[in-house]
């Protein structure tokens, strides 16, 4: 099984990312602080977006999971 190569790259406001346009579970939770448990959660109940290549096969587009966390996003209120 060929492994995804985890790309270091800089986003429109000049933060560096890490993954490219498509990351596998690893580089998603290097992303997103949760456990890997928690992404097993959001991923059988359909909460988290992502494509299933294959059957083994688990990969999380970048601009989904971006747009996906600014939904959950909660202000605070000053």
């Amino acid at each position: 099984m060929s492994e995804v190569k985890v790309e270091k790259t800089r986003d429109s406001a000049g933060q560096e990312t890490v993954g490219g346009p498509w990351m596998r579970a690893k580089e998603l939770l290097k992303l997103v602080p949760i456990s890997r448990r928690s992404l097993e959660r959001l991923k059988n109940s359909h909460s988290i977006p992502y494509a299933r290549v294959g059957q083994r096969c688990v990969l999380f587009r970048r601009s989904d999971i971006e747009r996906w966390l600014s939904k959950r996003t909660i202000r605070a209120i000053v």
